[in-house]
């Protein structure tokens, strides 16, 4: 009988390889369910430096007004802020599309945004996600917006208005001046058309102590805060607002006079 040949051992090398072999096949194949495409479409000017940008995903996302996604835009010489960057979704899943909205700064990540052009592709980093959402309650929410910090409101709003769903929420909205209110005319109507949406647009700082002294029991509503300031205050004496009645939503890499 011939002799079999001897089967050739595998070397560590060898192994070394064939292991990573299956590991970049395996994140090849994990890599939709993680990173996602959107396709830049266009951009609108809102006002004081300030613009909507409007993508379209390649793949199915899934997501709910006033959550946020985390989107990465590659440029050369990025500066110490890097190319990865935190948005609030400033619109509702019925528009079919994800738009963001911010003000446009020196940096590099900014104006790698700005100069996209119309087909151009960046990186989805993660799925929606954030709890800066409407939730029942048997009192009006309390929304507290500084500035761009609007746009997790302008979203919640505009979904509850597209479903034909009462807001029940007062609304202390404050900006640099008269001229700077973003999305003015939409939240107008919608407080015409809805009695249960109040709205006071101020140009000074909001004062959680004076909040409080408007509303009598603030401690027994849901309070949303969006914006520079944590407004920790609330949760203090004289107000004791309890923590699970405070919903905040910051915005990484904002100074507060970007707002």
């Amino acid at each position: 009988m011939p002799n079999r040949p001897r089967e050739k051992r595998p070397s560590e090398t060898d192994i070394v390889l064939k292991l990573q072999y299956y590991a970049c096949i395996g994140w090849l194949y994990r890599l939709p369910l993680s990173l996602m495409i959107l396709n830049f479409s266009s951009k609108t000017f809102l006002g004081d430096n300030t613009w909507q940008f409007r993508f379209q995903p390649r793949q199915h996302l899934d997501w709910k007004a006033g959550q946020f996604i985390r989107i990465e835009v590659p440029h050369t010489r990025p500066d110490a802020l890097g190319t990865v960057r935190r948005f609030t979704i400033a619109g509702i899943p019925a528009d079919d599309a994800i738009t963001i909205t911010t003000r446009i700064t020196g940096t590099t990540f900014k104006q790698a945004l700005f100069n996209l052009r119309p087909g151009s592709d960046i990186t989805l980093l993660d799925p929606a996600s954030g709890d800066f959402l409407w939730q029942p309650s048997s009192n009006p929410h309390i929304y507290l917006a500084q500035g761009i910090g609007i746009t997790p409101f302008y979203a919640i709003l505009k979904d509850r208005r597209h479903n034909e769903l009462p807001a029940n929420a007062r609304m202390y909205f404050s900006t640099k001046s008269d001229m700077t209110i973003l999305f003015k005319s939409e939240l107008l109507k919608w407080a015409q058309f809805d009695p249960s949406l109040h709205i006071t647009f101020q140009t000074s700082p909001i004062d959680p102590v004076q909040i409080a002294q408007t509303i009598p029991a603030l401690r027994n509503h849901l309070v949303y805060v969006s914006g520079p300031k944590l407004m920790l205050a609330l949760c203090l004496p004289p107000i004791n607002l309890p923590v699970a009645n405070l919903k905040q939503d910051n915005f990484p890499g904002y100074a507060a006079g970007d707002y």
